[in-house]
């Protein structure tokens, strides 16, 4: 310690070399103490009111709250460091400038900007070459309290005025995700992801489509076509059964519907046959149905079980009934309900032949099918057969005929 408070004053220690390396510690050390307790005492004693420069008091304060604009260079690097501090925030700013033996110009920076309510990361690069071709590729990330954003973009131009640029984007809040893709051409892409489901969009020159899947069911919607790639299954819980779509087949079970629009529809295996749908026409085998309900059937031939020709309408304004049969087949036709008659016509209550119309009546006719059936003529109500014994007279004879209407 020093003795003296005289010696604060003194320079350091000076020596002639005689002295011994203990004394020389001695002498340094006592010379340290006296520092130490000369700061002490400086600075229990300072005051800003007596002793403190107030113009220097002055210009400390002002240098303390003013702002902060410091820069640091390297011009043969082509470096440059900024930093830039105010009440509002702070900014860091790092930039580099590059050329290559080609004549390629490359300006880099990056930046870190900082206020209460935000923090902004942003890289950004800039080249041209001698072709006046200029690339910019820059990424940024912005944080705040309540979302992050996540940037990239990528822009190229040349002297000709052709722009290329696409850009990228993240951003994620609390609730929901969402990123987004798009060029300069407008095409757009985006998926957003929320507690309750996902949404796919997609938007160009061509048309929008969008894919929405919730927990509630998926909806799809395009101005396009829907391309699905291997064997699509579609499983329902409301009925038993599948539906599978493979290529241009489709395997399922009932269908319901208003109705069905088709150029051609074509069944096979149903029952060892196939079914053609074209148009308005149908080509098929059998059909089986309790009735069938049609406004109009045109029909040219119709065939009889065992594939006789029953009905011939192949003409105009007329129709053939049993025209020809087969030798031996005991051909009949039945109508109204009534047994068949073979090789001919059997009609239970009543058949009328307008007038002008001509009926020809050929082969064998049979009128009345028991005693007790009416049979009239002209339009008289008609009489059951009438018995005329061998010797009845005329007038009984001419009572018979007037019951049928044959005579007046």
């Amino acid at each position: 310690m020093p003795s003296n408070w005289l010696y604060i004053d003194t320079n350091f220690p000076s020596f002639t070399g005689e002295e011994s390396t203990d004394k020389k510690i001695d002498a340094i050390q006592s010379y340290l103490f006296m520092l130490v307790e000369q700061l002490r005492y400086s600075l229990r004693n300072l005051d800003f009111d007596h002793n403190m420069n107030q113009t220097a008091l002055q210009q400390f304060v002002q240098n303390v709250e003013s702002p902060i604009n410091k820069r640091i260079t390297d011009v043969e690097r082509g470096l440059e460091t900024r930093i830039t501090v105010t009440a509002e925030g702070i900014q860091t700013r790092v930039t580099s400038l590059e050329t290559d033996l080609n004549g390629k110009i490359q300006v880099n920076t990056s930046m870190i900007e900082q206020t209460a309510k935000n923090i902004t990361f942003l890289v950004e690069s800039v080249e041209q070459d001698l072709e006046g071709k200029i690339q910019v590729n820059a990424s940024q990330i912005r944080q705040t309290a309540t979302e992050i954003t996540a940037q990239v973009v990528a822009v190229e131009a040349d002297l000709n005025g052709k722009i290329q640029a696409n850009a990228s984007e993240i951003r994620q809040t609390a609730t929901s995700l969402s990123t987004k893709i798009q060029n300069a051409e407008g095409d757009i892409s985006k998926l957003e992801q929320k507690v309750d489901g996902f949404t796919l969009s997609v938007v160009n020159k061509k048309g929008a489509s969008t894919l929405s899947l919730k927990s509630g069911g998926v909806t799809i919607c395009t101005s396009g076509d829907i391309t699905l790639g291997g064997d699509v299954i579609f499983k329902s819980s409301l009925t038993d059964g599948t539906t599978t779509i493979s290529g241009d087949n489709i395997k399922t079970g009932k269908i319901k519907a208003e109705y069905i629009d088709a150029d051609v529809i074509r069944t096979g295996n149903l029952k060892d046959g196939k079914t053609i749908i074209s148009g308005a026409n149908i080509q098929t085998g059998k059909i089986k149905a309790d009735y069938i309900d049609v406004d109009s059937i045109k029909l040219k031939y119709l065939y009889g079980a065992e594939g006789g020709k029953v009905v011939d309408a192949s003409q105009t304004y007329r129709v053939e009934i049993g025209k020809s049969w087969p030798t031996g087949n005991g051909g009949r036709i039945g109508l109204w309900g009534v047994t068949e008659c073979q090789r001919g016509l059997e009609v239970s209550g009543s058949l009328t032949v307008e007038h002008g119309v001509k009926a020809e009546l050929k082969g064998d006719v049979k009128v009345g099918g028991s005693t007790a059936h009416k049979v009239g003529f002209f339009g008289s109500s008609g009489a059951t057969r009438q018995t005329v014994a061998a010797n009845a007279t005329i007038t009984t004879l001419i009572s018979a005929l007037k019951a049928y209407g044959l005579i007046g």
